[in-house]
């Protein structure tokens, strides 16, 4: 047959060496990472990267587009104490908006509770009063994109179903909404609001400073009120004390006057002693008679006011006349009462009654303050004496033991009345600071309406978005490749397989001749990538020479892949080319009995001689086959066909293909087989088996690692304890993703031949 053939090819890369790894030992996959692989394993898949990429960054920028804008104003408030001290309790449950970056000295720390205090549960609830939040409709805004969408569809600003909000619900939304914070290593307060109205989050932020400052106020008129409450309570014991300790030092003078004036020799010391019991006595009386009036005045009990008007005597008012006056007077009310139950109509009887009352309770209350006035100055009088009977007993000569006991008596009472008067003072200015409280912090920098907003635009979310977009592609397109990606580069698949060395032809150029690239450029680097996989193929076929496996007839080369398309027709046609230019015997077979891919490569008509011969038709031997040969032209082909049925494992199809590689090392030099892929049909592995040399090719970029796995596994069971010689087809200068490069080979398989 004439070797009139159009092929061309591109020019091949040097073989590569790797020590060769035992032939029982398990093949792992690589998980080597290598920058620049994956530099290359991105620009293959930069279509999905660019893709997903732009399309995370169109929805960043519509996400960001209907984020409705976010204004921000803040209210600075100088926060001082007010000296007291207040228990507040803090709603553990509550999460105001509050942080702190660095650690506060102790000068700092009170301030940490003030920013809790600010957002309690009483202010947020004073500040929804104040500014009827309930039904301001600032509140309704939309917050968010999705609010943002469903105002559009509804045509409306409000997004909110209810007219009014509940103060749960305005307590969660203005916890979500201010924030305050205390600045750092100072004591001011930054109380602020975002919201997405402009005024709504000045009125706010000054709102919430002005409530806090009001219940600061509120906090220290609570601090006085208790702190007055304390001191009332310690200054009534301590006039319980101070009653006692005089108590004692009046019994003490008295009950030792008698002997004191005997030892002192003076009996002034015993006439002022009586004295000052008798002005007790009536001190005492008195006391007792004010207290019961001021009681009886209070209950307005007539007849008991007239009993004790009847007690006083005839010294100030005409007591007799007037008592008797007073108690047919209380007769008269009494009666007249009783009637005007009767008859509700004797006004003028009431009107009269009511004026004798009254006149009864004026002179009540005027005895009422002669009684007081008469009581203090009792009470004087009784002071003058004890003060006369203390110097009378300083100046008497005394014993030591006597002296001793009423200096410590009178010391006691001193003592006791200090106390008193102290804690009396202490009263009164608590109940003046309580009564004029005034904050102790203030507002140094108002909120004013925000012009601009403070969120972020547009461009920020497309931009976020088109980098997420782009990483979770990257690494989509990076996991894929790991788990399901394809061989790239000679090195990844040496250490893929773990084979001494392989041997890399370039990728087909445009053209439209196949042999050409070989006949009429024999010095191309193509024609020496496959002189160097002949090469190959030669140390190999040696190797069994010597072991005795070959018989030194012609050796068969059978070529086979892991799946279809990665180039093992072209490949054996230009071996079969490059092979008959120097001079040797060579026959070309078509054994892809699935899709007789060289047949149609070459544009073949299907032999149906092939097939019966496989077939085992009687009168059709081998013999008979391999006579129409043609030895005499330097490249033979036999052609094939699809054959559907036969299966080359079956023990007699199995022997005829023996016989027939058989026949051909008796007449050719190098017998090429194009077999099918490992993974595609069976008969491929047996093919391989009956061969003496097996050439695995592997398209670059093109079947799954996990693909070309098994073959190599299955191949390497086959052919054990010889090893597959392999070669990488069809690679780039610059790798491109292997649908370029099928696409090319899609165009030379499909180019018109001559």
């Amino acid at each position: 047959m004439a070797s009139s053939f159009d092929m061309s090819f591109e020019i091949c890369d040097l073989t590569r060496w790797k020590v060769q790894l035992p032939l029982d030992q398990e093949i792992q996959v690589d998980d080597e990472i290598d920058l620049g692989q994956l530099l290359k394993t991105l620009w293959r898949g930069r279509g999905l990267v660019i893709a997903i990429g732009f399309t995370l960054g169109a929805l960043g920028g519509l996400y960001g587009s209907l984020i409705p804008d976010r204004f921000v104003a803040q209210t600075r408030v100088l926060f001082q104490s007010s000296g007291l001290k207040e228990l507040f309790r803090i709603d553990t449950s509550q999460r105001p908006r509050f942080n702190t970056r660095l650690p506060l000295r102790d000068e700092y720390l009170d301030i940490n509770a003030q920013a809790l205090i600010a957002m309690g549960e009483d202010v947020v609830r004073d500040v929804i009063d104040d500014l009827a939040l309930q039904t301001d409709t600032r509140m309704h805004l939309p917050t968010s994109a999705m609010a943002v969408g469903l105002a559009m569809v509804r045509r409306t600003a409000d997004t909110s179903s209810e007219k009014a909000l509940s103060d749960d619900r305005l307590v969660q939304v203005l916890n979500q909404t201010i924030r305050v914070t205390p600045m750092t290593e100072s004591t001011i307060l930054l109380i602020e609001a975002n919201t997405a109205s402009a005024s709504l989050s000045a009125d706010l932020a000054n709102a919430f400073a002005q409530k806090y400052i009001n219940h600061q106020v509120e906090a220290g008129v609570r601090e006085a009120v208790r702190a007055i409450a304390v001191v009332d309570e310690a200054m009534e014991a301590a006039k319980q004390e101070m009653a006692q300790t005089q108590v004692a030092l009046r019994e003490h003078i008295v009950a030792n006057a008698a002997s004191i004036s005997d030892e002192a020799g003076d009996p002034g010391i015993a006439e002022l002693a009586a004295d000052f019991v008798s002005v007790s006595a009536l001190a005492r009386a008195l006391t007792i008679q004010r207290s019961q009036l001021e009681t009886q005045i209070a209950v307005k009990d007539f007849n008991a006011i007239g009993a004790a008007l009847q007690l006083v005597g005839n010294e100030d008012l005409e007591s007799e006349l007037r008592a008797q006056l007073f108690s047919v007077v209380n007769k008269q009310r009494s009666q007249t009462t009783s009637r005007l139950e009767d008859n509700p109509e004797s006004r003028e009887l009431k009107e009269q009654l009511d004026k004798i009352a009254g006149e009864l309770t004026s002179l009540a209350g005027e005895r009422l303050a002669q009684l007081v006035e008469q009581v203090g100055r009792m009470e004087e009088l009784q002071a003058l004496l004890q003060g006369q009977l203390e110097l009378a007993f300083y100046a008497a000569d005394l014993s030591p033991e006597v002296t001793g006991d009423l200096f410590v008596l009178q010391s006691q009472s001193t003592s006791a009345r200090e106390t008193f008067l102290e804690l009396a003072e202490l009263s009164r200015t608590l109940k003046l600071e309580a009564r004029t409280q005034v904050p102790s912090s203030r507002i140094i920098s108002r909120a004013s309406i925000p012009v601009e907003a403070s969120g972020r635009g547009p461009e920020f979310f497309m931009i976020v978005g088109a980098a997420l977009g782009f990483l979770l592609s990257s690494g989509l397109v990076i996991v894929n490749d790991r788990m399901r990606g394809s061989v790239q580069g000679a090195r990844s698949l040496q250490r893929f397989l773990g084979v001494q060395r392989l041997s890399v032809i370039r990728k087909l150029p445009d053209a439209t001749s196949i042999m050409n690239l070989v006949t009429e450029n024999p010095s191309s680097p193509y024609a020496e990538s496959l002189r160097r996989i002949g090469r190959e193929v030669m140390t190999n076929f040696a190797l069994r020479d010597r072991e005795g496996e070959a018989s030194g007839q012609g050796m068969v080369l059978v070529l086979t892949s892991s799946v279809p398309n990665e180039g093992k027709s072209t490949t054996a046609l230009g071996l079969a080319a490059l092979n008959a230019m120097g001079g040797q015997s060579i026959c070309l077979v078509d054994l892809a009995l699935r899709d007789s891919g060289l047949s149609s490569l070459l544009g073949l008509q299907p032999n149906t001689s092939l097939n019966e011969y496989l077939r085992g038709i009687e009168g059709d031997p081998v013999e008979k086959t391999l006579a129409q040969l043609d030895t005499r032209s330097p490249l033979t082909v036999i052609g094939g066909s699809q054959l559907i049925g036969v299966d080359v494992q079956i023990p007699q199809v199995r022997e005829r293909v023996r016989r027939l590689l058989d026949g051909l090392r008796a007449r050719f030099d190098l017998i090429i087989v194009d077999t099918s892929p490992l993974l595609s049909a069976s008969e491929a592995l047996t093919i391989t088996q009956l061969g003496d040399v097996s050439l695995f090719i592997v398209k670059e970029n093109f079947a799954p690692r996990s693909a070309v796995h098994v073959a190599w596994q299955e191949l390497l069971l086959a052919q054990s304890p010889h090893q597959p010689i392999v070669a990488l087809s069809f690679v780039e200068k610059r790798s491109i993703s292997h649908n370029y490069a099928h696409r090319v080979y899609g165009q030379i398989a499909n180019a018109p031949r001559e």
